[in-house]
């Protein structure tokens, strides 16, 4: 397995963990292999979504979130963390700093609701 789809198995794994305890489930999941390999998953809420996402190009892993409203749907997104990783060079360790640093933001962003 490569280093960009084993840091973003354990990303999404751990955010599958804490927002299914939080009442989040999977409402989409994409992987786009081919070109920049770019993927992304979205959890969301009844009021809350949030989205982990790996842009190939800029070589970052990405979580964002917005509010949710029945009538209008996804509301504005919100950057809460951007993480960069380096397939070439970055490795389990690199990946285990980048999920505590996802985990802590959206810790700190879950708590504010």
């Amino acid at each position: 397995m490569d280093n960009i789809t084993q840091t973003y198995e354990a990303l999404a794994s751990a955010l599958r963990s804490a927002l299914g305890r939080r009442g989040f489930d999977v409402a989409e999941e994409h992987h786009h292999t081919h070109a920049t390999g770019s993927r992304y998953i979205l959890l969301t809420s009844s009021d809350q979504a949030v989205c982990l996402s790996w842009d190939g190009e800029e070589s970052c892993f990405q979580l964002e979130c917005c509010q949710r409203t029945e009538e209008e749907g996804l509301g504005v997104w919100e950057m809460m963390c951007r993480e960069r990783f380096d397939p070439a060079i970055d490795g389990s360790e690199r990946t285990q700093a980048i999920v505590e640093a996802i985990g802590a933001k959206l810790a700190t962003k879950l708590a504010a609701y």
